[in-house]
C-alpha cells in the first residue's frame, strides 16, 4: 500500500459551474481524457481512489424521501417511522423512495479509468449523509469505507486530512470507542419499517440482523476492528 503520510498530488474533476449541466459534462469528459493520459503511471504502490457518495439534497426533518410504507395515507401515525413523504423542496419531480446510495455511471467511469492499467489500486470510500443508508454495492466495490456523515463546510479537508495521516483519528489513551458505531447499522429498507421505536429508558433502538452492529469500526487508527 502506498504511504499516504508523504507528500501526494490529488487529482479531482474542477467544474466552473454546478447548475449548468452542458458544461459540467464537458469538463468531466476532460477529467476522463485527463486520467487517460495518466493512466500508466497510475498503479495500487502509488495511487488510492477516494470516492464521495451523499444523500440526495433535501430540506430538513425526516430527509424528503418517499418511503412507501412511511406513506401517511397508508399509515397514518406509524410509531417509529423515521421517514416522511413530504415534498422535497430540492427535488420535486424526482422524488426518492429509497436510502440506497451507489455510484452513478460518472463516478463508474472514473474508478475504470483509473483501473485501466492495474485493478488492484484500492478505492476508499466516503459517504456523506445525515443517517445510515444502504451500503451493500458500495462495500462490496471498496477496499475502505468511511461514514462521514455530515460534516460541515470544512469537513473535507478533515476527512483527507485522516485518510493522509495529516491527522490521528484516534490519538493515543482515547476511548476504544471513538470510530466505532453507536448504533446497528440497517442492512435493507425493510429493517426501517419500525425504526427508530425508543424504548422507556431511552436506550438505542436494536435492528435484527443489522449489517453492522453496534461498537463496528475501527478502534485504533492502524486499523483494528470493534468488536
Amino acid at each position: 500500500m502506498v504511504n499516504l503520510k508523504q507528500s501526494f498530488e490529488l487529482v479531482y474533476p474542477e467544474y466552473s459551474s454546478h447548475t449548468e449541466t452542458v458544461k459540467i459534462d464537458v469538463e468531466r469528459e476532460e477529467f476522463l481524457n485527463k486520467l487517460k493520459t495518466l493512466r500508466k503511471k497510475m498503479n495500487s504502490k502509488n495511487t488510492v481512489i477516494i470516492g464521495v457518495l451523499g444523500e440526495s439534497p433535501y430540506a430538513e426533518f425526516a430527509g424528503d424521501v418517499n418511503i412507501p410504507y412511511c406513506n401517511k395515507e397508508t399509515v397514518l401515525g406509524k410509531e417509529g417511522c423515521l421517514y416522511d413523504d413530504m415534498d422535497n423542496a430540492y427535488l420535486p419531480d424526482n422524488q426518492r423512495t429509497t436510502l440506497k446510495l451507489e455510484f452513478d455511471k460518472f463516478d463508474t467511469n472514473v474508478i475504470d479509468r483509473v483501473r485501466e492499467e492495474d485493478k488492484n489500486i484500492p478505492l476508499i470510500t466516503v459517504l456523506l449523509s445525515g443517517r445510515p443508508s444502504i451500503i451493500d454495492e458500495v462495500l462490496e466495490e471498496s477496499n475502505a469505507v468511511i461514514s462521514a456523515f455530515l460534516p460541515g463546510t470544512s469537513g473535507g479537508q478533515g476527512i483527507v486530512d485522516a485518510i493522509t495521516g495529516a491527522y490521528v483519528m484516534r490519538p493515543n489513551g482515547a476511548d476504544d470507542k471513538v470510530n466505532s458505531l453507536s448504533f446497528d447499522w440497517p442492512k435493507n429498507m425493510d429493517q426501517l419499517k419500525d425504526f427508530p421505536i425508543y424504548k422507556a429508558d431511552g436506550s438505542v433502538p436494536k435492528i435484527e440482523d443489522p449489517l453492522f452492529k453496534v461498537g463496528y469500526g475501527l478502534s485504533s487508527f492502524s486499523g483494528e476492528q470493534g468488536k
